[in-house]
């Protein structure tokens, strides 16, 4: 498992950099692009450790994933799009694959430590871009969106790398790193103006749910920061998003002139959608139908995206889907709650998850590769240190057992 476990954290380190590289590698629109090939090694590896390990850590989760796209594949034979499906299905279905080997190749919390170090190391080079494409390329203009393909990827990113930095210290809450405590006092707030840049409002709302809830279950003292609120709001990136906000209307409204910000867009297009696949509520029209189906119930665009990981699930896999995809989630937020040894590096695993379920609400997470990829890497990265940990806690009043010893467990050995 060590070559295994190797390559995860070279996927990881690079992965952030390479969705323009890809994209500029594509051979045609909409066609397939290099990444395909990366994917595919994502599942492979996979497949290997299920051979090796079988289902074991963590199952609960890893049983409604295998529901859900068990449920997805179905209805993919029903889609009037099969490539845009199936293309949709590798993708959830390599974001499963991700989880399940960072839950099982990593073993103690050195491995836990290193990945999460390469979460963050991931971020350097979009950092670094980040400065180059607003300060020389957009002449600080623009929304910025880094080395991905588009701000909406980069901002929920950039949530994520601020949580893991959070994270990091409660693998081992009695080792302290002085440095590491330094470097994150001076990043946090880097990442937090490159976050404001990107002009995001559900990754705005997800950052801002999430410091609420570190500082309430966590530290209370963070709580000071919401002092900074109100002026942040002067902020012309964060001001002229906001105050745009509010002009609704119908179709017939906008054909004949009528300006919408883009959340009444997004709901406008929810009710064509909604009322599109009324006639299939239960089962959905398809995997992948969305998107080409748009041209038909939606009149004010070509072709358009749900805008929402929940619309088009609910569309396409119809309420049974949709039960599935939300049960994912569902199950890896009582497996961490249930497995919990460290309250604190729980309460941070959770409200990761609180914050990609709100930028669902009103963004095409569903097709947020390299997020998704981070995100799942995360998670399966917590449940192995809580699962083990807590199958190890559950031991030690067993005689010659296994015993805590502050990695994930070792073997009791009686004294003399």
């Amino acid at each position: 498992m060590t070559l295994i476990r190797r390559t995860l954290y070279a996927i990881i380190i690079i992965r952030s950099a390479l969705d323009i590289v890809f994209e500029s590698l594509r051979l045609d629109e909409g066609g397939m692009s290099p990444g395909a090939a990366l994917n595919g090694l994502i599942i492979m590896l996979g497949l290997v450790v299920l051979l090796r390990k079988g289902l074991s850590i963590p199952r609960t989760p890893l049983l409604f994933w295998i529901a859900y796209l068990g449920y997805s594949l179905l209805s993919l034979l029903r889609s009037p799009d099969f490539y845009e499906g199936l293309r949709l299905f590798l993708g959830q279905f390599s974001a499963a694959m991700i989880f399940f080997i960072a839950a099982n190749v990593i073993t103690t919390r050195k491995h836990a430590e290193e990945l999460i170090k390469c979460v963050i190391y991931s971020s350097f080079a979009v950092s670094f871009f980040a400065i180059i494409q607003y300060v020389f390329i957009d002449k600080l203009s623009g929304r910025l969106q880094s080395t991905f393909e588009h701000p909406n990827i980069l901002a929920f990113y950039l949530v994520l790398v601020v949580l893991a930095l959070f994270y990091l210290p409660q693998i081992d809450p009695q080792r302290k790193n002085p440095r590491w405590k330094m470097f994150r006092l001076m990043y946090v707030p880097f990442l937090l103006i490159l976050l404001v840049l990107t002009e995001t409002r559900s990754a705005w709302i997800a950052i801002m749910v999430s410091f609420i809830l570190y500082s309430t279950l966590i530290n209370r003292k963070m709580l000071l920061c919401l002092i900074l609120v109100p002026p942040l709001l002067l902020v012309p990136a964060i001001s002229n998003r906001l105050t745009d906000l509010g002009t609704s209307g119908s179709a017939q409204d906008v054909q004949s002139g009528v300006q919408l910000d883009s959340f009444s867009w997004r709901q406008l297009l929810w009710e064509y959608a909604l009322i599109d696949s009324s006639d299939s509520r239960t089962e959905g029209k398809g995997l992948g139908s969305f998107r080409s189906n748009s041209q038909r119930f939606f009149p004010l665009e070509d072709t358009a995206d749900a805008h929402s990981a929940y619309i088009q699930t609910l569309y396409e896999t119809g309420v049974i889907g949709l039960g599935l995809y939300i049960a994912t989630f569902g199950a890896s937020l009582v497996t961490i709650w249930k497995t919990r040894m460290n309250r604190k590096s729980a309460v941070v695993a959770i409200v990761l998850i609180v914050s990609y379920l709100l930028e669902s609400y009103s963004d095409n997470t569903l097709y947020y590769l390299s997020y998704n990829w981070y995100f799942w890497t995360f998670i399966g990265c917590h449940l192995a240190m809580s699962v083990r940990e807590k199958r190890a806690g559950r031991a030690l009043p067993q005689p010659g057992g296994p015993v805590t010893d502050g990695s994930f467990s070792v073997e009791h050995q009686p004294a003399g």
